[in-house]
């Protein structure tokens, strides 16, 4: 990279003037800084740097995509009701899903590094992004996803009970909204409606997580809990009080209660 050459030129130029005129003291110290310099920008070399905006660009892994079929289609019906939606960048989609190269994740599971670096397809984030990974969000204690969908009641309750734990700021935990309809047009305008300030994953990011983490007989209301990068288990919406929420957040309970277990259905 050119901008790279010459950053690591122009800094040896101005350290071989320090060195010339302060002794060989000061001539080691400054190889030493250099090679920390030059090892450290290497490292974010190879992850890749932005030539316009000289930002570290994320690394991703497609390989998961594969999994997925996407069939198009056209609802009139949405197109008059959502008549202000980008229906290009937003297209309504059926997603098939090849379970022969999908692995379901297990509780007790730690994510792989080729679901970690997943592009996941997102919207209604603050900073603008419509890409991010998961390990992009794993940067507290708890990431939750939460499936949903705005017909779906014990969803919507579900979702609102993890946006207002978010606010409380309780405990240390992020929260993806997994948006389960075949409308990604959708997902935007109807977390708004409600006021949810999570960020929505749509389209096959949706149907490779609801895959990899539901399996095949799924449905509405679960919520996917990971901590410190391992599946800790999967609850139904439904099924679990405020205190066992509040329990298993805080470390006093160690697993999803039985009762509450997502056991999934068509």
């Amino acid at each position: 990279m050119n901008t790279y050459k010459i950053y690591i030129s122009s800094v040896w130029s101005c350290l071989q003037k320090l060195f010339k005129s302060s002794g060989e003291g000061f001539l080691l110290t400054g190889k030493m800084l250099l090679l920390l310099l030059v090892f450290g920008l290497s490292d974010v070399q190879a992850q890749g740097i932005d030539q316009i905006t000289g930002q570290v660009k994320p690394i991703y892994n497609y390989k998961l995509y594969e999994a997925v079929q996407v069939q198009n289609f056209f609802d009139q019906r949405e197109l008059k009701k959502y008549a202000k939606s980008n229906f290009e960048k937003y297209p309504m989609g059926r997603y098939k899903v090849d379970f022969t190269k999908i692995n379901r994740i297990q509780v007790g599971d730690r994510l792989s590094d080729e679901l970690l670096d997943l592009p996941l397809w997102v919207t209604n984030d603050d900073f603008g992004r419509d890409t991010l990974t998961l390990r992009s969000e794993m940067d507290e204690e708890w990431l939750i996803l939460d499936f949903w969908t705005e017909w779906c009641g014990p969803c919507v309750k579900s979702m609102n009970k993890w946006e207002k734990r978010v606010d409380e700021e309780e405990f240390s935990l992020n929260l993806l909204g997994i948006y389960t309809d075949l409308y990604p047009h959708k997902a935007m305008v109807e977390a708004r409606k409600k006021g949810y300030k999570s960020i929505q994953v749509i389209g096959p990011s949706m149907a490779i997580l609801k895959a990899l983490f539901l399996g095949e007989k799924t449905y509405l209301g679960p919520s996917v809990w990971i901590k410190d990068g391992r599946l800790f288990g999967v609850s139904d919406a439904e099924k679990m009080s405020e205190a066992e929420y509040k329990g298993i957040l805080s470390g006093d309970i160690k697993e999803i209660p039985a009762h509450a277990v997502y056991k999934g259905r068509l």
